[in-house]
């Protein structure tokens, strides 16, 4: 999942596998619940030695994709898009 933001907040919680976000220095594992906050703009990266990772995101809003260098918005994706 490339690099983005939302309008809404994110609660996260991991089933199974280790992720975090590139941004940040915390880690996610079996059992961590994660809050992102409105606006957060991050980079979702799964740990390199975990086959499957498996965690619940309540996502209410879209998400919107933005270039990593520049922070510009490059597309978005929401409930009418995935439907399309």
């Amino acid at each position: 999942l490339g690099c983005h933001r939302h309008p809404s907040p994110v609660h996260a919680y991991t089933l199974k596998g280790g992720w975090g976000y590139k941004e940040h220095d915390w880690h996610a594992s079996d059992g961590t619940y994660v809050f992102e906050p409105p606006g957060e703009t991050h980079t979702l990266v799964v740990d390199d030695d975990c086959d499957e990772m498996i965690a619940l995101f309540h996502v209410t809003g879209s998400l919107i994709y933005v270039d990593p260098e520049s922070g510009e918005v490059t597309g978005y994706d929401d409930v009418f898009t995935k439907l399309e």
